[in-house]
């Protein structure tokens, strides 16, 4: 009877252990990181399933594009709605972080006037900052640049070219 109750209790805590391929994080770890580390985890939690954004951490800041075909129509700066959960979750985000810094830039491929250019991709940063200030972040923390077509990520010679340099692009620093 002994042996019974013993091989009980050995099945019952073994039925409540995390299997061993799991790994969980200690979370009084997450506090002893350093901000850009804490603030590239929140922010790959909340939009790891996004079809629209790409995150990356480069040495000193972290680097958020927002796709241009997802994210403007053709000549316009409002926001499309399929936009608005990734833009609020960055602002969650950054609500948690609020030391954090904010540029959003503006980019264009190369079709049409520099000129015209240039002003779409302010207006379009623009467009950005407010959609993030609307949602509770300091308008203190935000600064815009328009870079128009001088940053091409691709050539603007291919319609993919083009849409890879229609973008915007939030950079988060400390």
């Amino acid at each position: 009877m002994q042996k019974m109750i013993v091989g009980m209790f050995i099945l019952l805590l073994s039925a409540c252990a995390p299997p061993p391929e799991q790994k969980k994080i200690n979370p009084n770890i997450i506090g002893t990181l350093n901000p850009m580390t804490a603030l590239f985890i929140d922010l790959n939690k909340e939009l790891s399933s996004s079809q629209t954004t790409t995150i990356s951490k480069e040495s000193n800041t972290i680097l958020i594009i927002l796709h241009g075909d997802d994210t403007f129509d053709v000549n316009s700066w409002q926001v499309k709605p399929g936009l608005y959960s990734e833009i609020t979750r960055i602002a969650y985000v950054m609500g948690q972080h609020p030391k954090a810094k904010i540029r959003v830039e503006g980019h264009t491929d190369s079709s049409g006037a520099t000129n015209h250019n240039l002003k779409l991709s302010q207006k379009r940063a623009e467009s950005i900052k407010t959609f993030l200030v609307d949602r509770e972040v300091a308008d203190s923390r935000i600064g815009v640049q328009a870079l128009g077509e001088t940053q091409p990520r691709a050539g603007n010679n291919t319609p993919e070219g083009r849409r890879l340099n229609r973008r915007i692009e939030i950079r988060l620093y400390y």
